[in-house]
């Protein structure tokens, strides 16, 4: 009927990733129930894309400097528009949504959502 998932989407290593654990809630979800999501979402500029590209593609070698320089502890910030079309593919539609104060992530906003199927 309910799903809360707080601080767990922005762990997660890869974009696929993220979209499977969206596909999942759908899945999960009981006909009437509600989901409470919060993931950071990347801003829509250019300094943020650029971030993103340079993070991907130093990850291996950031990855050997320690569990913290991981690319499973940094995680994956997705785009607004990805969001979107994996809720889209998911069969998840925002009921309501919320930007937090105090997104912790480089070039990224915290996005709040309510969801149902």
């Amino acid at each position: 009927d309910v799903l809360l998932c707080y601080l767990v989407l922005q762990h997660l290593p890869r974009r696929a990733t993220v979209m499977r654990y969206l596909a999942e809630f759908a899945r999960v979800l009981a006909p009437h129930g509600e989901a409470f999501v919060q993931l950071p979402v990347l801003q829509n500029t250019a300094s943020a894309r650029v971030w993103r590209a340079l993070g991907s593609a130093f990850a291996p070698l950031t990855g050997l400097l320690g569990p913290t320089r991981r690319r499973e502890f940094r995680g994956f910030r997705l785009t607004r528009r990805e969001l979107d079309d994996g809720l889209a593919r998911a069969g998840l539609h925002i009921v309501a949504s919320a930007n937090g104060p105090d997104a912790p992530y480089r070039f990224s906003d915290d996005l709040f959502l309510r969801l149902t199927r």
